[in-house]
């Protein structure tokens, strides 16, 4: 189920965000940085220069993830749409449209390239008649733990980042109004009307909300050690990253899905009873 989870979050990213093209670009206007160095240049020129050849690789990235997920070839498909998509987000985020979310979906898809993620259901099981009894191993227990060490690490992160650049002046309204009025631009999401009307509102709600979301990113790590917080905590975290972010124009999609990687779906799909009696932190389920 996390492998699903994982590969649909990358999907979505797919589907909402494009490859920016340039005809003509040529290597003097573009100069790979970070991990896009490892790519060959002519092949990022020749994507950024063509459409045709940009929606044939992202539709390329979007089949690869979905084969992922769905489980066919698990692991060697696994590794394709890994490097498809490590191309697709480092094209994407040569403008500003893709989110830096996109690259905590990127680590998770490589992580498990790595860990066991052939269990649960796939399309390879069912064709060689494996019986599921929806009890992880313990291996991939531990694997499904580390990627949510990876998930909540990012979030408290990004808490961390905004106490050291912005202190706790991230509370202050000035930031709220800057980013409603930036979305309703000609070229922003939103309208002129709807941001007036949420200009409007109270400025305790905003200043509330901004400091719910840092405690969230900066408490999340206590998620991985109590099962009663996995409960509620994350949907709540999503509904506050979700207010949150649809104020700053990015509302991180990929992102409250992720979150659904705390919850034990095993336990979700099992029948009444059968996990009775299984330590939740000694062996952590999926």
């Amino acid at each position: 189920m996390v492998r699903a989870i994982v590969c649909a979050a990358a999907l979505m990213n797919v589907i909402l965000f494009r490859i920016p093209v340039a005809p003509g670009i040529s290597g003097a206007w573009y100069e790979p940085y970070g991990f896009m160095v490892l790519i060959p240049k002519p092949l990022i020129l020749f994507l950024l220069g063509h459409a045709q050849a940009a929606s044939a690789f992202t539709l390329l990235t979007a089949l690869s993830l979905l084969l992922t997920l769905a489980g066919w070839k698990t692991r060697p498909m696994l590794w394709i749409a890994t490097s498809l998509y490590l191309v697709f987000i480092g094209l994407a985020q040569s403008s500003d449209a893709m989110p830096l979310s996109g690259v905590l979906t990127l680590h998770l898809l490589f992580f498990l390239c790595w860990l066991p993620c052939d269990e649960g259901f796939s399309i390879e099981r069912k064709r060689e008649g494996i019986q599921d009894d929806n009890r992880p191993s313990q291996a991939a227990g531990w694997s499904i733990f580390l990627l949510r060490v990876v998930v909540a690490g990012s979030l408290f992160q990004a808490g961390v980042t905004k106490l050291r650049f912005l202190g706790f002046s991230t509370l202050d309204f000035w930031q709220i109004q800057y980013w409603l009025l930036y979305q309703a631009l000609p070229s922003g999401p939103l309208a002129l009307g709807p941001a007036l009307t949420l200009l409007y509102l109270p400025v305790s709600f905003w200043r509330m909300s901004a400091a719910l979301l840092l405690c969230t990113e900066l408490f999340f790590p206590a998620v991985l050690f109590s099962w009663h917080l996995r409960r509620i905590f994350p949907v709540t975290a999503a509904a506050i990253l979700f207010v949150n972010g649809f104020s700053r124009g990015n509302w991180m999609p990929d992102v409250l899905l992720l979150l659904a990687i705390f919850y034990d779906w095993d336990r979700v799909f099992s029948p009444p009873g059968s996990r009775r009696g299984l330590p939740a932190f000694k062996r952590p389920v999926a």
